[in-house]
């Protein structure tokens, strides 16, 4: 009855030792079709450096806007009172000019700045978006890698359980 026993066990060990190989080659197979292929990867890459570029292009774009430096030095107030002699009236009706040429331009920097931030705002938000995209590809490759290591695992666990049956 012992050797009947334990060839009983023994072909339970191997059964169990097919179906988890089964199981593996289905993971190693369903790993294979998940992999992306170089094309696909440097495609990735591509789109986050030109993101990242963009992204760096629209904060210098910001910082260095002409808009914001100049406005400061060209005020018409700032000129000397030797250059703005001559009649009252004169000097009334440019004054006029004058200060509405700088509701112009401040209404004019305003909106240039406000575009400005909303471009970067959006290629902010479109750099966010990629990225996560690409974290979230990254985290389901190694939920997979991680469910095909479990398998190969349980696999070795079994196969050596089932030659230590075997020796016995």
């Amino acid at each position: 009855m012992t050797k009947c026993n334990a060839y009983v066990r023994m072909v339970v060990a191997h059964a169990k030792a097919m179906e988890d190989n089964n199981k593996f080659a289905a993971t190693l197979e369903q790993r294979l079709r998940d992999i992306s292929c170089s094309n696909e990867i440097n495609k990735i890459r591509k789109d986050v450096r030109q993101l990242k570029l963009s992204l760096k292009l629209a904060q210098e774009q910001e910082h260095n806007s002409p808009t914001s430096h100049c406005w400061e030095a060209w005020k018409p107030s700032r000129f000397p009172p030797s250059l703005t002699s001559g009649d009252h009236k004169r000097e009334e009706g440019s004054l006029q000019k004058d200060s509405s040429l700088e509701k112009q331009i401040e209404i004019t920097t305003a909106k240039h700045v406000k575009d400005l931030r909303l471009s970067f705002y959006k290629a902010k938000q479109i750099f966010v978006v990629s990225y996560l995209d690409v974290l979230n590809s990254l985290k389901e490759k190694w939920k997979k890698k991680k469910v095909a290591v479990d398998c190969d695992a349980h696999f070795r666990e079994v196969t050596s359980t089932s030659i230590s049956l075997t020796r016995s």
